[in-house]
């Protein structure tokens, strides 16, 4: 059993596209020595030694993002048939903290009475690639390895993205134009609004094109295509004041999210009923041409840079893996503070008949 919670879903962000890139090769490289992939939401059980278990995904200080309840998950795992003896390893950056995912995990299935499950986890980062895991607390600088695969992988995301961008740009004149002969002064105000986020010299190009388009009417199509062709996004800057750096992940996601939003409401414009339906349907599309080049650009970027943090790691910082054995624990007892436990401060305490009566009347609106 391998459980992870999915790593196909369409997506405009390329941070999000590469960490899926990884859980599917964790995922698929785990499946090919005979574990069974599931989703969180399916029904695969368990398997008993000397095979497996597996749950996959992305680990943040000792907490596991994917499922953020381990009470609800240990009772998920015992729903699907985990019981003593069985191994159960957390492919999760830092979830073998003390008092992380796998101890509350373990404690977790302890209170349900499943004891002796065995549950691994990283003591700090973890990767999970086509050769195996890499496990490290404390990253090494990068060799130049590393660096040309970063840069590789950085230049096909680029190449990715422009890609991406010219197609919603391209759909969006489809639509505006499609809505001219009907909605010109809709679709011209929808524009003008987009135009004036954008940084001040690329405003005042864009405007003109809005002015010119409006003054044209249905005929101003040109104008809509020249002003999304000069289009820029609006960049996220970050660091030092005297020294400020473009943060491309957020500039990125920004301006995909205004283009897709303009791309929505040319749609609307030009189609009421059925418009915005088309509209995700091309958005749906353009996310299938941003990942694929990422996809076949994965493989050398795993191995080129993830593989070489296992080579690069200095002893004293790799990482290990953490055990820990879901035994009886007792909930806790919950002991009243001297003098008050007779004392609510509003008085509203209910004892007696009238405790029985709030109740009764309280359980007669519960569905089992």
């Amino acid at each position: 059993m391998i459980l992870h919670g999915g790593y196909d879903e369409p997506s405009d962000s390329l941070s999000a596209i590469k960490y899926s890139l990884e859980l599917k090769e964790t995922v698929t490289t785990l499946a090919a020595t005979g574990p069974v992939p599931d989703r969180y939401a399916g029904n695969v059980p368990a398997v008993r030694p000397p095979g497996g278990n597996y749950v996959v995904g992305h680990g943040v200080v000792g907490f596991f993002a994917d499922q953020p309840w381990p009470d609800r998950f240990a009772a998920e795992l015992v729903a699907r048939g985990l019981r003593g003896g069985d191994t159960l390893t957390v492919v999760g950056c830092h979830t073998g903290e003390p008092d992380g995912f796998a101890a509350q995990l373990a404690t977790e299935l302890g209170i349900l009475g499943v004891l002796g499950v065995v549950i691994r986890a990283p003591s700090g980062y973890v990767h999970w690639t086509s050769t195996g895991p890499i496990l490290v607390d404390v990253y090494p600088a990068r060799n130049e390895a590393m660096r040309k695969a970063s840069r590789a992988y950085s230049k096909a995301e680029d190449t990715a993205w422009a890609d991406y961008v010219a197609y919603l740009k391209a759909a969006s004149v489809k639509a505006a134009t499609a809505a001219l002969p009907s909605s010109a002064a809709k679709v011209y105000d929808r524009l003008k609004v987009f135009a004036d986020t954008r940084p001040k010299d690329n405003a005042d190009e864009l405007n003109r094109c809005v002015a010119v388009g409006r003054a044209a009417g249905k005929a101003g199509a040109a104008q809509i295509t020249a002003a999304m062709k000069a289009a820029v996004y609006v960049p996220v800057l970050k660091g030092p004041k005297d020294k400020p750096a473009i943060d491309r992940t957020r500039t990125y996601e920004r301006y995909s999210a205004d283009l897709r939003a303009l791309l929505t409401d040319f749609y609307h414009l030009a189609d009421a009923n059925g418009g915005r339906a088309r509209a995700a349907q091309k958005i749906d599309k353009a996310r299938a041409k941003l990942r694929a080049p990422l996809e076949l650009a994965w493989p050398a970027y795993s191995a080129g840079y993830l593989d070489q943090i296992r080579a690069a790691v200095a002893p004293a910082h790799a990482g290990r893996w953490i055990d820990r054995t879901s035994m009886y624990a007792a909930p806790p007892v919950l002991l009243p503070i001297p003098g008050e436990a007779d004392a609510p401060e509003d008085g509203t305490l209910l004892t007696g008949a009238a405790f029985d009566a709030a109740f009764d009347a309280i359980l007669a609106t519960l569905d089992f």
